[in-house]
């Protein structure tokens, strides 16, 4: 507990040590592709909403990753009861409005505040009839705020497919882990094996359960050739998951893009090259980057990068390790990528376990 205290002091005051984009390679807020624009139906559209969120989108077909806007500061986390800044949450979600409606299904790697947190008022404000998964940690925070049958734990079906509510759309939880915060400490660690009666208050509550990877598939018409296939982690893991041995042949197909986590980096002893190794990306996406501990600014020029994380060490690390053919984003929250598909999927290099 010592040690756990002193680390969170100790970023505490690193907060205001955080270090300007200046000098790096940052996308900034673009629109999504038009219904009218020919690539609209073709190439998958992915927005990057901060920290851990994305909106994945092909043709009618779209998944949400946990969003989270409310970002209290440091000091708050530390001393005091934090909670959702609903305001904050429906500025940033009303720029998703119109892209919203086919989402059904939201993915939770792990049940941390900054993942968690503001997911019951979203999905009850702007996704509805979206299934929320994730560990059973997660099904219990959640379960004072919203109804069993919207909360699907998927630790015993590690490695099988799943429905995302679209039949465009299939998913696989990957058993992963969690790298330490700083200094080797990993806070707020933990789980839950009941139902909470009601919401943590503080961050300390909001523990991490376990921690998943996914895979995700957006399909063809025919509902069984992979079209576009996602690699998702919302925490840095200090192994790569290991890949199911029954994908094999076309379904052990490369991967097209890697949505990648950058804090921890250095907390563990090899990030991200390894993981980069096995899933061949064609490109990776880079989050939870940014600063968490402050609101999004009104220019997306004026971020900063998370506080104790070189950045920049990161990505001379990537780049590094990054297939021959590959390359990488770093969006800004709010900005929109669009990826046309793999012109010959069936050549492409599989996963390599």
């Amino acid at each position: 507990m010592k040690r756990y205290l002193g680390s969170l002091l100790l970023l505490i005051a690193l907060s205001a040590c955080t270090s300007s984009i200046k000098g790096l390679p940052v996308q900034h807020p673009e629109e999504a592709l038009p219904s009218d624009d020919p690539q609209h139906r073709i190439h998958l559209q992915v927005c990057y909403l901060g920290a851990g969120g994305f909106l994945l989108r092909c043709r009618d077909s779209a998944l949400l990753t946990a969003p989270f806007f409310s970002n209290p500061s440091l000091k708050r986390l530390a001393l005091w009861r934090i909670s959702p800044n609903h305001p904050q949450i429906d500025r940033r979600m009303a720029l998703l409005r119109d892209s919203l409606d086919p989402v059904g299904a939201i993915l939770v790697g792990h049940a941390h505040y900054d993942h968690l947190m503001d997911l019951p008022y979203i999905s009850t404000a702007y996704t509805p009839a979206a299934a929320i998964f994730g560990s059973k940690t997660m099904a219990h925070i959640l379960a004072p705020a919203l109804p069993p049958k919207r909360l699907i734990p998927l630790n015993s079906q590690i490695g099988q497919w799943q429905s995302a509510g679209d039949d465009r759309i299939r998913f696989m939880a990957l058993k992963s882990d969690h790298a330490p915060h700083f200094m080797g400490v990993k806070v707020f660690g933990g789980k839950y094996d009941r139902d909470l009666e009601k919401l943590p208050t503080r961050a300390s509550g909001w523990r991490e359960g376990q921690t998943f990877a996914y895979l995700i598939d957006f399909l063809g018409e025919d509902k069984k050739t992979v079209e576009f296939r996602i690699h998702y982690q919302d925490a840095v893991s200090s192994f790569p998951p290991p890949y199911p041995a029954h994908l094999s042949g076309p379904e052990a197909r490369r991967v097209d893009i890697a949505l990648l986590c950058v804090p921890g980096f250095d907390q563990v002893d090899d990030y991200p090259e390894p993981l980069l190794h096995q899933l061949t990306p064609r490109t990776v996406v880079l989050a939870h980057w940014e600063n968490l501990f402050a609101p999004f600014p009104e220019d997306s020029r004026n971020l900063r990068t998370v506080p104790a994380t070189n950045v920049k060490r990161f990505l001379e690390r990537l780049e590094a390790a990054l297939p021959a053919d590959a390359d990488y984003w770093m969006p800004a929250p709010g900005a929109w990528l669009s990826l046309p598909p793999n012109p010959s999927p069936e050549s492409a290099s599989p996963l390599r376990n």
